[in-house]
């Protein structure tokens, strides 16, 4: 039986900023390939767009968000606490 070991790749950033692409640079470094699978979640809308090896597919419009919002809001919650060395409440859970 033939396998196929492929680590996909999570990005993460603001919508704003461009998605990662074969050949360009992110973060100072050359993107090589983007397995299918990987995805690019912008921290500030709580989306989360998947690579199908050709392109970045965005979720769906009508689309249940599945979580996002909490995740988004432990991401932010995390963040702030990295920053001021603080704990942060994010009454999410």
């Amino acid at each position: 039986m033939r396998r196929t070991d492929v680590t996909i790749h999570r990005w993460m950033g603001d919508s704003h900023e461009p998605k990662p692409l074969p050949g360009l640079q992110t973060d100072g470094v050359v993107v090589d390939s983007i397995p299918a699978g990987s995805s690019f979640m912008e921290e500030d809308t709580g989306r989360i767009y998947r690579w199908n090896g050709l392109r970045w597919n965005g979720p769906v419009a009508d689309e249940d968000d599945g979580g996002n919002a909490i995740i988004l809001a432990e991401i932010r919650a995390l963040r702030k606490e990295i920053r001021t060395g603080l704990p942060v409440e994010t009454g999410a859970l």
